[in-house]
């Protein structure tokens, strides 16, 4: 198998964007991808708005599914900010393509810590 061209690899991620607004979760997030020529691949990144309509898991298991539909697959996930429990609920860090799901990550964590909860 040859190794995919710049545009194949932007256009497979903008397609796996396309899929999740058409299945209709585009209420549930904001979805872009786009193509990182430095790395030579593309990333997909979503902003989750609506966790209790479209779970993180179930989120990055249909990225995985559609990636490896066209040949791809996710190298790596990556966490901006604070998550909350119900949106990785049973969920380990390779269900999320992270290197690691710790307590600390959580947003309830924090609060928690803050009213003397923990």
């Amino acid at each position: 198998m040859t190794a995919p061209t710049q545009p194949q690899i932007a256009a497979a991620a903008c397609d796996t964007c396309l899929v999740h607004a058409w299945s209709n979760w585009i209420s549930a997030g904001i979805f872009l991808g786009l193509f990182l020529p430095g790395r030579g691949r593309a990333q997909v990144s979503v902003n989750l708005v609506d966790a209790e309509r479209t779970d993180l898991p179930h989120l990055v298991a249909r990225i995985r599914f559609e990636a490896e539909k066209r040949g791809h697959r996710i190298r790596r996930g990556e966490r901006i900010g604070l998550l909350t429990e119900p949106a990785v609920a049973g969920a380990s860090a390779e269900d999320l393509a992270l290197e690691e799901l710790r307590p600390e990550h959580l947003i309830e964590t924090h609060v928690r810590r803050r009213l003397g909860l923990s």
